[in-house]
């Protein structure tokens, strides 16, 4: 097994863009994918997904915005290959 680590401190507003970036990524794959996906209940899960993700993104701005935010973020991310 492979590992692949990577881990630093961003601050709150810098941190917000990565992760708004990254979930509007993910929102816009799920939205590519409603393109060819033909089952009822596909549909609904890939709309379910898109919501929670648009909800994650809205309390994460709230999160960092607020005037008690956290001044900097510690990100992690893990790749990792069986």
């Amino acid at each position: 097994m492979k590992t692949f680590e990577n881990s630093g401190v961003l601050p709150a507003q810098q941190t917000l863009e990565v992760l708004s970036y990254w979930i509007h990524s993910q929102i816009q794959f799920h939205e590519k994918q409603l393109e060819s996906v033909t089952s009822e209940e596909d549909i609904k899960q890939r709309e379910r997904s898109i919501k929670k993700l648009q909800a994650e993104l809205q309390e994460l701005r709230h999160s960092l915005t607020c005037s008690d935010c956290p001044t900097g973020v510690t990100l992690r991310t893990q790749v990792v290959s069986l």
